[in-house]
């Protein structure tokens, strides 16, 4: 607010200044007529032809300098024969603007000596501004300096209103009347009405317009011309600068539809041609300039600013810093918003931003340096060459000539890069002899050596940035310049960590010492393609040298960002061996900024899509295909959907994933455990998440699984379905990364399998289960063929295998004994093969070696478990031992389905062996606690508890599981061999069912009767008629009488007579009520008891397949069994058998 009060203030003192100064003026002028001297004295003045005609000569090549000269002469010469002379001269003169002033005053001092210079002065600028209508003019600068030279004559009075008028408006109506359509002549009008708009039209800037209006300053006002005329002028401009913006719409459409067209083309093709390039560029400087002088001529004739329509275009782009609408190079239309992100994430953090954008001013350290390279042009980055410094001819001669198409392959069409590249490249090196002997023997060579040894010590910010202000103040000469810039060209190929600051030392330096920025480039230039001219596989260091110090100063801005492209695409003709290693050095270096550069976004942006392509395409060593792609994606990451904010978790859930996923160890398991009982297991979401966290063994330490198995062992105490639920849930993780086999999921898979092992180890889980899991692993979804190779088993995932041998490494060492040790020996025979099925398939060569701690693993597995094994050696020996294991579970199928079930069979139950198994083997179970007392306390507390709650009928569901491990349905059990014992309790048993149902026979239950029955000689003594039958069907509302027998007794005698009662009648309506109600009694009786069989049914028919379909059932926490007590002395035979007297 100050500076516009400044900005008013300072124009209206210069106004009013400048305007007595010309009313001064003009007043003297108009009134020299009665002021000019005799011709008296004029003769007395020197009239020698010499020195009037170098007079007229002055005049025609005038300049400042002669100023003082000039006026002398007018005052001692005589002049009067050489007027017409003079005024032709002056009008002829090439004048600059600022030598006007100094020419208005000599003509008035010629003016008001001489009566006839006015007239001829206006004859002859009548004949040097007089202009055709459809002519152009020839020198548009001369005749801008002379329209306003012409009008500071009028406004000086050296011309009356009525003389000079008609001239100045017929050029200004020619100026606008034949410029409608290229506004060539803007500029002219342009230059009047910034110097005379204010005497000839009322005109003052639009900004002190505006400013005057809101302060309600009245601006000093020129009283040359009337209103009226002032107004028609004004208009005459008006009309002008309306055809003006109408121009400037129509080009800005124009260009808009070439940069679209430049645009797809750098998307298809990743650059333009150079005659498209170069009409673009014509194309943006001509607007440009258009543009700028519409600005200018809008603010001298008091009218707003232009302002373009909003569109994509404008949305895409970014305006330069020059203030036009267009930028070098836009962004896709379709990454509008991804755009947006990219931008800001130029750089990786703050700090490096910092490192690379601001550099120290050494003009705060050494006043008297001066800048070389001015400021806007050091801060931003440098498309162009650096300086006309480089040398033009050399530096043309090794850019790569750029091509319409882009061509990447070997076998297209079209020259290759390396064939434009010159072949007599030199070696860009640095001579001692192109350094100045004399400056060389200086004492300060020893204070650049000292400067030059420590320089690889400057590894941070504020040491290289001393080091610029050292150099720059003391040590900057020509000699020391090129000494430097050899000692950083010449930097150690292993010292790539000193390239970031040895580029901000010469970017620091560049502003007013640029000749070390610029021929560091230079050599860079040189070296890198030299290197790609020499095609060698050697040096490969001192080559990623060259591009990574190219990336840094590119970063700086010291190295052209369309250079650096030129040279990526260099690497990409021959992409092959060290190129590979180049370009991906060079886009791990700078490619990051390139693609978030506007200027350089599309041509990265292709460039890397190609190279994409071409590691998909050619063949190539897997190290450069994961350095390929971790430069792409470190450039180009792919993208993700933003992640929904996930609300927070309650503190209790925050509380319980703490206890089980942070504080679980040995110390606190205790601790834990009484935490766990107190969780809230009734409510299904808070039991639910606690199934979930208990159940997650791979978000703890591998070392806690062991604990976490105890504490859910510990907690089935008080939350058996719980804890079924925990071992739900493992399972079916199992289950889905075999179904899945998703590699990121793999330690996940290993800690699972490490729990469901440990959770045996605790005996809440049977050995049916193990073993199944181990068979899945090994058998689904598995393909021998190497022909056809399985997606949930690919040849190369040895996952599956060392799954297996996590489990039997945990849990297999008490596999020793009992059905547990035949199903262990029968899969281990199917392990090998499996092992020896992966190990021959095809892939397994020299390029790719059979993993060594797979190998390891698998054989520490089987020594582990049996020591005494002696493993397979080929596929053959363990395909034979299959098919002969396979065998014999046919044959023992076979034979069970074709015994007889007339008898009972013998079973021998998983569970009964197993718990004998734990119970000789618990010493070797203690042992694996390592001596941890107390865990093995907790296990025994565990297990007491466990035995002294858990009912004897979890071990019914073992009864199904066979000696091979094979399980069969209730129907179909196999039957052992008959003993006499066996035959003995048959013979018992059915004695004790046909006695039961003997004496169930003899028992006569007495119901109680409501009715007496009629008896059965009175029902048939007599015949009955037709017309008795037909009465007595019909029922008792038809008949409208009920008959009844009435029984009484005569002595010892009953008689019996008929007795017909109306149906209307007490007696028979509750006779036919009760009737009613005993009917809908049985009726409902008889539809329960038939629900209720056909549900028994239904049940039964269910557990039947459901028998089926499971697997092992789980045995939780099995009750120990008391071991069998032999009785002492001789048995007892009746009562083992029965008695005698009890068998007949």
């Amino acid at each position: 607010m100050e500076g516009n009060n400044n900005l008013l203030e300072e124009y209206i003192l210069e106004s009013t200044k400048r305007l007595q100064q010309r009313e001064a003026l003009r007043c003297i002028n108009l009134s020299a007529a009665n002021n000019r001297p005799d011709e008296s004295v004029l003769s007395r003045l020197d009239s020698n032809l010499k020195k009037n005609t170098a007079f007229v000569r002055k005049l025609k090549n005038y300049t400042e300098s002669q100023r003082e000269s000039i006026l002398k002469d007018c005052e001692t010469l005589n002049l009067s024969k050489y007027i017409g002379e003079i005024s032709s001269a002056i009008c002829e003169t090439k004048i600059k603007i600022f030598d006007i002033p100094a020419l208005i005053e000599i003509c008035s001092v010629i003016h008001r000596k001489y009566a006839d210079f006015g007239p001829a002065f206006l004859e002859s600028w009548q004949k040097s501004l007089s202009l055709k209508k459809d002519s152009k003019i020839s020198n548009l600068s001369k005749f801008r300096v002379d329209l306003r030279f012409y009008a500071e004559l009028i406004s000086a009075g050296i011309f009356t209103l009525k003389d000079g008028l008609p001239l100045l408006g017929s050029v200004l109506t020619t100026l606008v009347q034949s410029d409608k359509e290229e506004h060539s002549n803007i500029s002219i009008l342009l230059s009047f009405c910034k110097a005379c708009g204010d005497d000839f039209a009322g005109l003052v800037p639009y900004k002190i317009h505006v400013l005057a209006e809101e302060k309600k300053t009245p601006l000093p006002q020129s009283d040359l011309l009337p209103l009226d005329k002032k107004k028609n002028v004004r208009q005459l401009l008006k009309d002008y600068y309306a055809s003006v913006v109408a121009h400037v719409m129509n080009e800005y459409r124009e260009l808009q539809s070439l940069e679209r067209q430049a645009r797809k083309i750098l998307n298809s093709r990743g650059e333009l041609s150079p005659e498209r390039k170069e009409a673009l560029d014509a194309k943006k400087e001509a607007f440009d300039r258009l543009f700028g002088m519409a600005l200018q001529f809008s603010e001298a004739i008091e009218q707003p600013p232009i302002a373009l329509p909003e569109n994509d275009m404008s949305k895409e782009s970014e305006m330069s810093d020059q203030g036009s609408v267009y930028v070098e190079s836009k962004l896709n239309k379709d990454d509008e918003m991804s755009s947006k992100m990219l931008l800001h994430s130029t750089w990786d953090d703050e700090e490096t931003r910092q490192f690379y954008e601001s550099l120290p001013d050494l003009k705060g350290y050494i006043p008297h340096l001066q800048r070389k390279i001015p400021l806007d042009e050091a801060s931003k980055t440098k498309e162009e060459p650096l300086a006309a410094e480089i040398e033009e001819d050399k530096v043309e001669a090794e850019i790569v000539p750029e091509v319409e198409d882009l061509i990447f392959e070997k076998g297209d069409s079209g020259p290759a890069v390396a064939d434009d590249i010159p072949e007599d490249i030199p070696v860009p090196v640095l001579d001692d002899e192109e350094l100045d002997p004399g400056e060389k023997a200086t004492t300060n060579k020893i204070l650049l050596d000292s400067f030059l040894s420590s320089l690889p010590n400057c590894v941070s910010r504020e040491k290289i940035d001393s080091a610029a202000v050292e150099f720059a103040m003391a040590l900057n000469t020509r000699y020391n310049r090129k000494r430097l810039v050899r000692s950083m060209f010449t930097i150690h190929r292993t010292r790539l960590d000193l390239l970031p600051f040895y580029g901000r030392f010469a970017a620091t330096l560049y502003p007013y010492v640029p000749d070390v920025a610029l021929e560091l480039v230079q050599l860079l230039k040189h070296d890198f393609k030299y290197h790609v001219k020499k095609k060698d596989q050697i040096n490969i260091e001192t080559k990623v040298k060259v591009v990574r110090f190219i990336g840094e100063l590119v970063k700086f801005g010291l190295y052209p960002k369309s250079e650096a492209l030129s040279c990526l695409r260099m690497l990409l003709f021959d992409f092959t061996y060290h190129h590979i290693e180049m370009a991906c050095n060079m886009l791990e270096t700078c490619g990051k900024y390139l693609f978030h550069s506007p200027e350089t976004h599309q041509r990265t942006k292709v460039y890397l899509d190609q190279i994409m392509r071409k590691k998909s395409v050619i063949a190539m060593d897997s190290r450069y295909t994961t350095m390929i792609e971790n430069a792409y994606y470190q450039i180009n990451p792919p993208e993700f959907s933003p992640a929904s904010t996930k609300p927070p978790r309650p503190p209790i859930k925050e509380f319980l994933r703490k206890l089980i996923y942070t504080d679980l160890s040995k110390v606190t398991s205790r601790r834990i455990i009484k935490l766990l009982r107190r969780w809230n297991w009734e409510e299904k979401q808070m039991a639910s998440y606690g199934i979930k966290v208990l159940s997650s063994a791979h978000r703890i330490k591998y070392m806690n699984i062991k604990i976490l198995a105890g504490v859910v062992a510990e907690l089935f105490s008080y939350q058996e379905g719980i804890v079924i639920q925990i071992i739900d849930s493992v399972l079916e993780d199992i289950r889905l990364g075999i179904e899945t086999n998703i590699p990121k999921l793999n330690q996940r898979r290993i800690a699972t399998a490490k729990f469901l092992a440990e959770l045996y180890n605790y005996r809440l889980i049977d050995s049916g289960v193990v073993f199944k899991v181990l068979y899945a692993l090994i058998s689904f979804g598995v393909s021998f063929d190497p022909e056809n190779p399985s997606e949930a088993d690919p040849p190369d995932s040895m996952m599956r295998l060392r799954l297996a041998c996590t489990i039997l490494e945990t849990c297999g060492i008490y596999f020793t004994s009992g059905i547990s040790k035949k199903r262990l020996d029968y899969f281990l025979t199917y392990l090998q093969h499996y092992y020896w099925v992966k190990k021959s398939f095809p892939i397994w060569g020299d390029d790719l070696s059979w993993p060594v701690d797979i190998e390891h693993l698998y054989q520490g597995t089987l020594y582990a478990l049996r020591p005494k094994l002696r493993p397979f050696k080929n596929l053959e020996k363990a395909e034979k031992e299959v098919d002969k294991l396979e065998k014999e579970f046919l044959c023992t199928m076979e034979s069970a389905s074709q015994t007889t079930a007339d008898g009972l069979t013998t079973i021998r139950e998983t569970a009964e062996e197993e718990e004998l198994y734990f119970e000789e083997n618990e010493e070797i179970f203690e042992e694996t606690v390592e001596g941890d007392e107390d865990l093995r306390e907790e296990r025994e507390i565990t297990l007491s508890q466990s035995q002294s709650s858990q009912p004897h009928s979890l071990q019914e569901d073992a009864l199904q599981a066979d000696p091979l491990g094979i399980t069969f349905d209730e129907n179909r059990e196999l039957e052992a061999k008959q003993s006499p014992e066996d035959e003995d309790f048959l013979a018992a048993y059915e004695k004790i069912l046909t006695e039961t149902n003997y004496d169930a026979g003899r028992l006569h239950v007495k119901s109680h009767q409501s009715d007496i029955a009629v008896p059965y000689h009175l029902k048939s003594s007599t015949k009955k008629t037709i017309e008795q039958i037909t009465e007595r069907s019909l029922s008792p509302e038809e008949s409208k009488a009920v008959s009844f027998v009435l029984m009484t007794r005569k002595g010892n005698k009953p008689q019996y007579k008929n007795l017909t009662v109306s149906v209307e009648s007490d007696l028979a309506k509750n006779l036919i009520n009760r009737e009613m109600a005993e009917r809908m009694e049985k009726e409902k009786v008889k539809r329960l008891t038939l629900d209720i069989n056909e549900r028994q049914e239904e049940e039964d028919y269910m557990e039947q397949i459901t028998q089926l379909q499971r697997p092992s059932v789980t045995t939780m926490n099995r009750e120990r069994k008391p071991k069998y007590q032999h009785p002492k002395g001789t048995p007892d035979a009746d009562l083992i058998f029965g008695s005698k007297k009890s068998g007949r």
